[in-house]
């Protein structure tokens, strides 16, 4: 189904916002998963290569949504003011979400390089501010806005994607866990205990959240 300004500018709207956000949520499943199920081998591979070839996989992800959009966006089942309302809610929750996380990690250990160079990028454990509620928001906010843009755009293709997201996520959290099981030992598995994966905690804190070094 190609979509010109002919069809309306909403229309146009939620079929490109639905275009862009498909090609981003597949190049960041491909990405994570990719990283984390065979980080082994690219801890030997080593960093920069390791890199290249994961960003080529991205790269391939987002072409091919580019290429299928029209086959992908084929089921299209209207846009709805109810829904729209909705997704503008669930956005603007996740807007604030994003904001309560930023400054929390920086960009190498958003980008991996802790587990893919543990020597060179050592970490502690992040136990403050967000991450005293819950161990993975990033991946909650990222389910959050697939959520947002399936209710606000209403394709089939949308919807699939929330499902995929949140299976993906899931299996991209459980493998990073895997991980930090292995790097903090006892001190993660306490963390573990006391903080949810997805959902937050609600209330104060516990204070054995905080884990000793």
């Amino acid at each position: 189904m190609a979509v010109t300004g002919s069809e309306g500018w909403p229309i146009w709207l939620a079929y490109w916002s639905a275009t862009l956000v498909m090609a981003v949520m597949c190049a960041a499943l491909v990405y994570w998963i990719s990283f984390h199920a065979l980080i082994g081998f690219w801890r030997r591979l080593g960093a920069r290569l390791t890199y290249g070839l994961v960003l080529v996989f991205a790269i391939a992800a987002v072409v091919l949504v580019m290429l299928y959009r029209d086959d992908l966006l084929a089921v299209h089942y209207g846009l709805h003011l109810p829904l729209a309302v909705a997704g503008v809610l669930v956005w603007s929750f996740n807007f604030w979400f994003w904001m309560a996380q930023r400054g929390e990690l920086d960009y190498k250990t958003m980008l991996g390089l802790p587990e893919v160079s543990p020597r060179d990028h050592d970490r502690p454990l992040l136990v403050d501010g967000i991450y005293r509620r819950m161990r993975h928001p990033r991946y909650a906010s990222a389910m959050l806005t697939v959520l947002a843009f399936a209710l606000l755009t209403n394709y089939l293709a949308m919807w699939i994607l929330v499902v995929m997201t949140v299976a993906g996520f899931w299996l991209v959290a459980v493998l990073e866990e895997r991980e930090l099981h292995r790097r903090y030992g006892t001190a993660y598995a306490r963390y573990c205990a006391v903080v949810p994966r997805f959902l937050p905690r609600m209330g104060n804190p516990r204070p054995d959240v905080v884990v000793d070094e």
